[in-house]
């Protein structure tokens, strides 16, 4: 909520939550680089594309389950086990 209502509004906090999701998004690519150093993530695959995909796809399911209720979570979360099993 506060990236999609302050984000626009405020020039300093924008920023602020920008290096947050940033910080995240690091901490997600190094954790990937870690699978692929010990082979449970192939290689062919870009950690930092595969950080912001997580990212962006975890905004998203927040904002639809708002929409949707908990049971797109459940969908979203069966399809994402697959996408995190199909790069290995």
């Amino acid at each position: 909520n506060l990236i999609e209502e302050m984000a626009p509004l405020n020039e300093a906090f924008r920023k602020a939550l920008q290096r947050l999701v940033s910080e995240w998004q690091k901490a997600i690519e190094h954790a990937i680089e870690r699978a692929q150093s010990k082979g449970g993530v192939n290689r062919e695959h870009d950690p930092k594309q595969i950080a912001i995909y997580i990212t962006i796809n975890y905004n998203g399911i927040r904002n639809m389950g708002k929409v949707f209720g908990a049971s797109s979570y459940t969908v979203f979360l069966r399809e994402f086990k697959k996408y995190v099993t199909s790069i290995n």
